[in-house]
């Protein structure tokens, strides 16, 4: 089994574990332009390391969500 197939159930949809995994569809390019996929790759591989969220707590670009979204994580990329 490949490493990417092992992390593949951290990421929430099919889309971004294809951008992580570098791969570009129609799909993906819905997601997000393709000038942003370096950005986004770099940022999910922190997620794909971290061994618990606090690792990742300290980035200004990354947050836990509240209320119904308990437990869902999102992080910013900047586009500039």
């Amino acid at each position: 089994m490949v490493y990417s197939e092992l992390v593949r159930d951290r990421f929430a949809d099919e889309e971004t574990w294809l951008i992580w995994n570098g791969e570009t569809t129609k799909a993906t390019r819905r997601v997000m332009p393709q000038r942003l996929y370096k950005k986004a790759r770099m940022a999910l591989e922190r997620v794909v390391l971290a061994l618990r969220p606090s690792d990742l707590a300290h980035k200004g670009d990354f947050k836990m969500l509240h209320g119904r979204l308990r437990g869902v994580y999102q992080f910013r990329i900047e586009a500039g």
